[in-house]
Order: C-alpha cells, then structure tokens, then sequence
C-alpha cells in the first residue's frame, strides 16, 4: 500500500534523504535514483507517495511519486500502474506497523 510523507532531509552530494512518513516516529531511507523525475532535485518538505520496500534487510522508499511535481503520466494509466506495483511492496515491514499493541 502506498504511504505519504515530506522529505526531511536530503544530502544532495550523497544523493540520499529520509522521509517523515505521516503518523510514524521513524523515518524513511530514499535514494535519489528512485525518484522518476532526476531533473529536479529532491527538496525538503517536499510531499511524496511511496512504497516502503525491503532492500537488504533494510526498509527504504521505492515507486517515489512525487505529489508537488506534476507528473507525465495520464490518470488512468498512473491508476493501473500503481495496482501492479503495489504487489512489490514488503509486507514485513505492514505486519511489523500492525503489531505495536501490547499483548
């Protein structure tokens, strides 16, 4: 399922940041090779939508959309492609969010 949050932080020379993911405490790793628009750079409060996936048993943002950014793709055909790519997103990482209530 795709998330929403703002760009915290970014290392321009480095080309990674974290995400402030709406109603979590821990940020999120991207790197600037998954944004679809290497063009403009990435910059901080700039609202995203994501998925969170697991690269080497590290969670980080893949399939970035760039909400502030208007983006090339028809409506229709962004719908579609986010259901095929929405199957791609961890879901350990859904289970791990969903178990914080104490036993």
């Amino acid at each position: 399922m795709f998330q929403e949050g703002k760009i915290k932080t970014y290392n321009e020379d480095r080309g990674f940041g974290f995400i402030q993911i709406e109603g979590q405490s821990k940020d999120l790793f991207f790197h600037v090779k998954d944004f679809p628009n290497k063009n403009v750079p990435p910059r901080i409060g700039e609202k995203l939508k994501f998925l969170i996936v697991e690269d080497n048993g590290k969670f980080k943002a893949d399939h970035i959309v760039r909400l502030d950014i208007k983006q090339e793709v028809p409506v229709a055909q962004n719908n579609d492609l986010h259901e095929d790519i929405e199957t791609k997103a961890s879901p350990r990482y859904e289970k791990k969010k969903l178990s914080t209530t104490s036993k």
